[in-house]
């Protein structure tokens, strides 16, 4: 693998070539439950993301970004650098960093939530010009899909990647230490930006229409033709959700801790890379966008229809963070360890401490350095407890 740099203005464009090796098929469908609980709410303009932070879920359109309140949309308001008022222009993509937050990228640039309102970020001006159709945030850096090319942001400097022909003009992409999946139409790329190599991923699954990626570096791809998945260890798998034959159409993903939740054209499904479970059936056309809340809700888009299905479950700190802080920190929290003596098995210790927990955990200290991580999924529930109130 070779690559060839240079600057032009501010941004560094990388050319690269590469290789390929296969996709394994897997069959099963998921079942799903005849009704489930739903409202549906219109919006304005049509639907073209939806994002979710912080127990709220955030909805962009045509013409801007508004923000779900009980059972209605309130616009948020947009100021500048001045405090003065300002739009984001038709929302083009929305994705949350690790931290938590939320990046709304418009035709008036990239903005930050921050509490009911968007701010400018950073990299706005950096960025102004691009069209981006997909967006991926880690850790402050941003890959963007753009008609432009694959493009990454970070450290004040903006590059351009220029890794195949075929795809030059990416919708869809999601980024994830050192492994990258850029996708345009039906082909797919993985790159590596450390050295620069990339090798065609032949799916041989129809339209790429998105791409989601778990903490853990699981990716999944939506296609035609069902759910990609690429494994830790870059094993490929298409898994058709179906019984054989044709796959299900997959049009969109939201992750949830170490799953993703994806929009077919049966229904809504929650699929962990080799199990998939229905959520809910269609509900008027397919969704094109689909976010998931702090409560475990589902909020999927189509057009002018913002679709909830209550499918999610109340957090308690008993049953689902007890277990995780007991068997994970105790060990530092218990008198004479490392850390501050603290009982995890006391929900009202932990209630007292929730802020110091969550800041900790999400700033990856908690467990600390050398210890084992917590999984997405573990990760995932301690938010979603903190999210929803704290509940015993």
């Amino acid at each position: 693998m070779t690559k060839a740099g240079t600057t032009t203005a501010a941004i560094l464009v990388w050319v690269l070539t590469g290789c390929s090796d296969g996709v394994a098929v897997v069959h099963g469908a998921p079942t799903f439950p005849d009704e489930v609980t739903h409202t549906i709410i219109a919006t304005d303009a049509p639907i073209t993301a939806l994002g979710a932070t912080s127990g709220h879920i955030v909805v962009g359109t045509e013409l801007g970004a508004s923000m779900v309140v009980e059972v209605a949309l309130e616009a948020l308001a947009v100021v500048d650098e001045t405090n003065a008022r300002t739009d984001t222009g038709a929302v083009l993509a929305i994705a949350r960093d690790d931290d938590g937050s939320l990046l709304v990228m418009g035709g008036e640039g990239l903005f930050l939530l921050h509490g009911d309102r968007l701010l400018p970020s950073p990299a706005s001006d950096v960025v102004d010009g691009l069209s981006v159709s997909a967006l991926s945030a880690q850790n402050g850096e941003l890959w963007m899909a753009t008609d432009e090319g694959p493009h990454r942001y970070g450290a004040g400097v903006l590059e351009q990647w220029d890794v195949d022909e075929a795809v030059a003009r990416p919708n869809a992409i999601a980024a994830r230490a050192s492994t990258v999946l850029i996708a345009e139409s039906e082909d797919l790329a993985e790159l590596d930006p450390n050295d620069a190599s990339h090798q065609m991923i032949p799916l041989d699954a129809g339209q790429v229409h998105d791409i989601a990626v778990t903490a853990e570096g699981t990716y999944f791809v939506a296609t035609d033709e069902g759910i990609v998945v690429r494994h830790p260890d870059g094993r490929y798998e298409r898994h058709t959700l179906s019984d054989g034959g044709s796959g299900t159409t997959v049009t969109a993903l939201a992750v949830d801790g170490a799953a993703v939740v994806a929009t077919t054209s049966l229904g809504v499904v929650r699929f962990d890379g080799q199990d998939a479970v229905g959520l809910a059936p269609l509900v008027g056309a397919v969704p094109s966008a689909v976010a998931v809340d702090a409560y475990g809700h589902v909020w999927t888009g189509h057009d002018h229809d913002l679709v909830a299905h209550y499918v999610g479950a109340p957090s308690s700190y008993g049953s689902d963070v007890a277990p995780i802080l007991v068997d994970r920190c105790a060990s530092c929290h218990d008198e004479g360890g490392s850390g501050p003596p603290i009982d995890f098995a006391d929900p009202q210790a932990a209630i007292d401490r929730a802020d110091t927990i969550i800041d900790r955990v999400l700033a990856g200290t908690m467990p600390p350095a050398g210890a084992i991580a917590l999984t997405g999924e573990e990760l995932s529930a301690i938010v979603r407890w903190y999210e929803t109130g704290q509940n015993p």
